[in-house]
């Protein structure tokens, strides 16, 4: 199953963010660990599966977009400005526009076609990358800056960012 969690469990949804207070950290952190997992489940595709990798790239880009575009709007300017992370939050701008060319090869490659698989594991690495280094020295630079209220404020408009590019992603 490619939809990102187990059977019968429903996706989180803003409401649930703000219910159980999490912050912004452990909220970034969730989403990285559902699009690890996704990637981790299409890279056991074979191109038999051309169905499970079509809806697997579709979910994939689902995730990523609104992911990215919250992360870019709001994350990332408040590492630049209220932090000594901003070289980290640079990088993870750059890191982000080479994950949506790879992510738009993926999407114009033919799921049978031989070249998939190497487009995959290039964003998979990419992506995995990428979070290792937000999790680590960007998070251990914005941490002291958004406790308590503030990162679960954070949390709250980073979900309403995403569900209004997710919207915006559907026109």
């Amino acid at each position: 199953m490619l939809a990102g969690r187990e059977p019968g469990r429903k996706a989180r949804s803003a409401v649930y963010w703000e219910e159980y207070a999490v912050d912004v950290f452990d909220l970034i952190k969730s989403e990285h660990r559902k699009v690890k997992e996704l990637m981790a489940r299409m890279s056991e595709t074979s191109s038999r599966g051309a169905k499970l990798r079509s809806s697997g790239v579709s979910r994939l880009k689902d995730m990523l977009l609104p992911h990215m575009h919250a992360e870019e709007e709001l994350f990332y300017p408040f590492v630049m400005n209220e932090t000594d992370g901003r070289l980290d939050a640079l990088e993870g701008y750059e890191e982000h526009k080479a994950a949506r060319m790879v992510l738009e090869d993926l999407e114009n490659t033919a799921v049978d076609d031989e070249r998939w698989p190497a487009n995959l594991k290039v964003l998979k690495d990419l992506i995995e990358h990428h979070v290792k280094e937000e999790e680590g020295p960007i998070f251990k630079a914005a941490r002291p800056a958004a406790k308590g209220e503030r990162g679960r404020e954070m949390a709250r408009e980073f979900k309403n960012m995403e569900s209004e590019a997710k919207a915006g992603m559907a026109v």
